[in-house]
């Protein structure tokens, strides 16, 4: 009974190894399928946002960059300047992915199918509001069974993540140089550099999803 037991419970451990594995192997077959119909406009818009993203983001690691070596070679009201500078640049580069993702969550419905979206990964992140943000991600994305659903569901958790990324960084900033310890701040600008990358991914990612939709439906966007 026990040696039958035994079996049961590896068999079904294989089998739920099994679906997994295949399930992300159909999920990248019909991603590279997507990939096919995005269209040469299409790739060249996504191109220039690609851009625009890295731009700001180099600006705004260049300036905790400094902000860094500023504080180890002791020159403490260098740091706070370029801290608060820091602070500036989030605080005008998260609301601007915001209104992207808000208005990607408009034009996605314009499309009759998206492109499958995948969950974010908690492991991912290094501040621990973003990390529990991508776990209650995870746990919708599985709950809801549309594309659609699942697009709009992971751009709405997105913005709450620019939006937290945003306060986060800028209040314990704010808070360490008030303090007069602006070093102690940098632990959060480390993490939260990490983070602003992996959402601008993410954000950019979606722009993706959402123009290979419009491609393999011209009914859907503007003629190509």
């Amino acid at each position: 009974m026990i040696e039958w037991l035994v079996m049961l419970a590896v068999s079904v451990a294989v089998l739920l190894v099994w679906l997994w594995a295949d399930g992300r192997r159909q999920q990248q077959a019909v991603l590279r399928d997507w990939d096919m119909v995005l269209t040469q406009r299409g790739a060249s818009e996504l191109r220039e946002a690609q851009g625009r993203v890295n731009a700001d983001l180099a600006l705004i690691d260049a300036t905790w960059d400094a902000a860094g070596n500023a504080s180890a070679e002791g020159s403490r009201e260098r740091a706070v300047a370029l801290l608060e500078l820091g602070c500036g640049l989030v605080e005008s580069y998260c609301p601007k992915m915001i209104s992207t993702l808000r208005a990607l969550s408009v034009l996605s419905r314009m499309a009759s199918a998206i492109a499958p979206p995948p969950p974010l990964r908690p492991s991912a992140f290094q501040l621990g509001e973003l990390t529990g943000l991508a776990r209650v991600h995870q746990f919708g994305h599985h709950l809801l069974v549309s594309m659609h659903e699942r697009f709009r569901w992971k751009l709405l958790v997105l913005q709450h993540c620019f939006g937290t990324l945003a306060r986060v960084v800028v209040a314990r900033t704010r808070g360490a140089i008030r303090a007069q310890v602006p070093e102690q701040a940098l632990p959060t600008v480390k993490a939260a550099r990490s983070d602003l990358h992996v959402l601008s991914d993410e954000t950019v990612a979606a722009m993706h999803a959402w123009l290979i939709s419009v491609a393999a439906d011209p009914k859907a966007g503007p003629d190509r």
